[in-house]
């Protein structure tokens, strides 16, 4: 596995193509590699994932990049990044039950604070969660990037009230807890990026329910009806959106694809991939964009979902994975204290045994007196007194 600067191979752009039309905006095998194989602790996977972050993000100039750690031994060994994404908003449950932020990130909220992460003391909808990372026999750590994370306020060309709504997002999308598979030798941490789709952020993150659920919202600031389904107001309210972070992404200059250009591209990889190959794996269900789907061409195209290597795999989070470890090392520190105990009660028993073979035999004290110089060889006054007695 070769791993530079001019990529790591042309075919890792299969593994990726199944997942997401976005990254056909910038083909795989022009991504840079950088080639971290060799580190051997949390403090050069830090070093590593900032260099990363600046090459990346570029001032807004978006890069395609992926970082590739030590590969798997055993579980026990891995390096792992425990955040899905470089960055992710944080998440808050309330005194009255209420939720307070990214939704999406609850249960990593509580994993990061309970690792002794400190919320800031007012909270925000939008506060950064540090990165979580971990090297084989070393507690997880922690990365603060607020100084590297480069976020868009989002505004509408149209409606003002948008900058009321106070939001905003950050430019690099960089997907960090996947597997890189090449052929059977796996790699735990991987982070790999490339750049925003508008839908991925206007329609899923802002838009969709258990997220950000910005539509309703949204649709009071236009003026919408709300009162029933019918009058479409969250469609309305979707595609203003979707508007509103291409528009805001366009304003500072950020790298952002709009879904109609993200599918057209998909089309001419999937074209290319049949007539060299003879197909192309991709899940219909990523490929079509959440927004206006029918009017792209990915919609209409039937896509068949297959395996090739090398290609990013689910994997199980990484608290999960360290949980499991930490039971097994309980178990097997359980299991030895046992063996010890059975051991010890092996060697009781044997002692108990002894004692008692012991006590059962006869019992014979010899008396005697040694021979002296100036005394024969049998004297009268020398005797052998042989006595027994019972136990």
């Amino acid at each position: 596995l070769r791993i530079g600067r001019k990529g790591i191979g042309i075919r890792c752009e299969i593994g990726v193509a199944k997942f997401a039309a976005m990254h056909r905006s910038h083909p795989v095998e022009q991504a840079p590699g950088f080639d971290c194989r060799h580190i051997s602790s949390g403090e050069e996977m830090e070093r590593a994932i900032r260099h990363h972050i600046k090459f990346a993000t570029n001032g807004g100039n978006i890069r395609s990049a992926i970082t590739v750690f030590p590969q798997r031994m055993s579980k026990r060994d891995d390096f792992r990044i425990w955040s899905p994404q470089y960055f992710r908003y944080a998440c808050y449950k309330l005194d009255d039950g209420t939720i307070f932020g990214d939704p999406g990130t609850l249960e990593l909220t509580d994993i990061v604070v309970g690792l002794g992460w400190t919320p800031p003391e007012k909270k925000t909808m939008f506060d950064l969660l540090p990165i979580v990372v971990q090297a084989p026999r070393e507690k997880p750590r922690f990365i603060d990037v607020s100084d590297l994370v480069l976020e868009v306020s989002i505004t509408h060309p149209e409606y003002p009230f948008f900058e009321g709504l106070g939001l905003k997002w950050y430019a690099l999308p960089a997907v960090s807890n996947m597997m890189f598979d090449v052929g059977g030798i796996e790699f735990p941490a991987a982070p790999f990026n490339g750049w925003y789709m508008g839908p991925e952020v206007a329609a899923r993150n802002f838009g969709d329910s258990y997220r950000f659920n910005m539509l309703e919202p949204v649709a009071k600031g236009m003026g919408l009806d709300t009162s029933s389904l019918s009058t479409l107001w969250k469609d309305k309210a979707l595609v203003e959106l979707n508007v509103a972070v291409l528009y805001s992404f366009q304003e500072a200059k950020v790298t952002i694809n709009d879904h109609h250009s993200a599918a057209a591209s998909f089309m001419q990889h999937l074209e290319k991939e049949v007539s060299i190959r003879g197909g192309c794996p991709a899940d219909w269900v990523w490929i079509v964009p959440p927004l206006s789907g029918s009017t792209t061409p990915v919609f209409h195209q039937e896509l068949l979902n297959y395996k090739l290597k090398p290609s990013f795999e689910y994997q199980e989070a990484a608290w999960l994975t360290q949980r499991s470890i930490d039971k097994q090392a309980k178990r097997e520190k359980k299991r030895g204290i046992k063996t010890l105990v059975s051991a010890a009660r092996v060697v009781m028993m044997s002692m108990q045994l002894f004692q008692h073979q012991l006590m059962k035999r006869v019992r014979v004290t010899i008396l005697y007196r040694p021979r002296r110089e100036n005394q024969s060889a049998t004297p009268k006054t020398s005797r052998v007194c042989l006595a027994t007695r019972s136990p």
